[in-house]
């Protein structure tokens, strides 16, 4: 069930939203094999990775850690509204971060036609110098009706 359903995910997410993805299936697993590969490959460069072993595996299955994995998942069932929160706060963030701009934007369409020292608008697309004149080059638009 864990390689079938764990290892794969829909899609990745794509900027700051959190509530749309790329819809491209991502994921995976190693397989017994290619974990064997990678140990291979750590201990030529002096590294090691050490197993648990069949003992240390038993030791824990024999232990009563199903009680201390219940109580780990109570815990996080009681702060859930506290993390489900956390992504109200990215929200407000972002609106604190561009809500100005977009009025701004809406309204006067400032990025677009701003003619501030150093800020260009979003359609030029550069200076041309001529005989100690500046022209700033922008997009043509050849049907003003449609602009």
């Amino acid at each position: 069930m864990l390689t079938e359903k764990g290892a794969f995910r829909k899609g990745t997410c794509i900027g700051d939203d959190l509530y749309s993805d790329d819809g491209i299936p991502y994921g995976g697993f190693y397989t017994q094999d290619e974990i064997c590969e990678v140990v291979s490959y750590a201990a030529e460069r002096g590294c090691e990775v050490e197993s648990l072993g069949i003992d240390r595996i038993r030791v824990l299955l024999a232990d009563n850690y199903h009680a201390d994995l219940l109580e780990l998942v109570a815990g996080d069932v009681a702060v859930k509204a506290e993390a489900d929160s956390i992504d109200d706060v990215k929200k407000l963030m972002c609106y604190y971060r561009d809500f100005y701009r977009f009025l701004k934007n809406f309204v006067l369409f400032t990025d677009f036609y701003s003619r501030a020292p150093g800020v260009r608008a979003m359609f030029e697309l550069g200076q041309l110098y001529i005989d100690q004149r500046c022209c700033d080059l922008c997009i043509r638009v050849a049907d003003m009706s449609k602009h």
